[in-house]
């Protein structure tokens, strides 16, 4: 899941501290085809119709980020790109072609040397500069399979074009206040991924609820004073209490068999007891999960398996 946000701060770091030759001129810059964002909704700048759709604390989220920074970035330089990144905003899709690794796009906001990235960009003959369905120019790299376009505070990154036809629509009702101190948080616009990441973790479960948010949340770890631990929550709304107390009661079954019959320390496995680990919070049609005290390592391990069932 967060996969993308490795690349997207690799080609950052690889913008930010290009060089290039005297030979090489300065672009005429062009009309800003990002100056309306400033006054768009945060989430409209991405299309609709994701799988889920994610805000990222980039510079809070750093210790997570690191994991897939597995380039020759330093975790000094790694820190160095997520410092001029604020937030990172993302829609999540369900992969299109065999074997694709991520169909997402992403929209992110910070402070970003422009100029000198269009001249890198330039003197890199694997980005080609195309234009868009609306006549927007951005950069498109057929070996990575990706496209990009920025200007001083924000950048568009993507596996298809940049600029979406139709918005995403506003966050759910109650998300703006879930998320509130979350270091990452979001919400799914279709379950079937979540259901196929229970499946994986063999938690015999589907859920069907109005709404699923999730976060992580960053805190003193219980073991180690001087580490940072995570806590994931899931919050699933559902339509009527019957359902509410049905699903409470095959979680609870899930708990007392997983516990009983401990299998292998499998990634699954690990994720399964990250999600089983505290009973269900239940309040008027609103379950709520809690995970034990999480590492980075682990955390990052959760988002790839879910990433894996988009």
């Amino acid at each position: 899941m967060l996969r993308f946000i490795f690349t997207f701060f690799s080609f950052l770091f690889l913008t930010t501290c290009a060089t290039t030759s005297n030979s090489v001129q300065m672009p005429i810059k062009p009309p800003d085809p990002l100056a309306d964002l400033d006054s768009m909704g945060e989430f409209a700048p991405l299309e609709s119709g994701a799988e889920a759709y994610v805000f990222i604390d980039a510079s809070r989220s750093q210790p997570i980020l690191e994991l897939f920074a597995l380039g020759n970035m330093t975790p000094q330089q790694f820190g160095q790109i997520a410092e001029r990144t604020s937030a990172v905003r993302a829609a999540l899709y369900k992969k299109t072609v065999e074997g694709q690794k991520d169909n997402f796009m992403a929209v992110a906001q910070g402070d970003y040397p422009n100029v000198l990235s269009a001249m890198a960009l330039t003197a890199n003959s694997d980005w080609q500069k195309v234009r868009a369905w609306n006549g927007a120019p951005y950069w498109y790299s057929e070996t990575a399979g990706l496209a990009m376009t920025m200007n001083a505070k924000w950048m568009l990154f993507s596996t298809r074009e940049p600029f979406a036809h139709e918005p995403a629509s506003l966050p759910p009702a109650g998300f703006d206040g879930f998320r509130q101190s979350a270091i990452i948080a979001g919400w799914l616009e279709d379950q079937s991924a979540l259901n196929k990441t229970l499946e994986v973790m063999e938690i015999p479960i589907e859920i069907n609820a109005k709404t699923v948010f999730f976060r992580v949340d960053s805190l003193q770890s219980s073991t180690d004073p001087d580490k940072t631990a995570y806590k994931m929550i899931l919050r699933l709304e559902l339509s009527d209490p019957e359902q509410s107390a049905a699903l409470m009661m095959l979680f609870e079954l899930a708990r007392l068999f997983i516990g009983e019959n401990s299998a292998p320390d499998t990634p699954q496995s690990l994720a399964a007891k990250a999600f089983l680990a505290n009973p269900l919070d239940a309040d008027k049609g609103v379950l709520t999960l809690t995970s034990d005290d999480l590492s980075a390592e682990r955390l990052a391990m959760i988002f790839d398996i879910f990433s894996a069932c988009l």
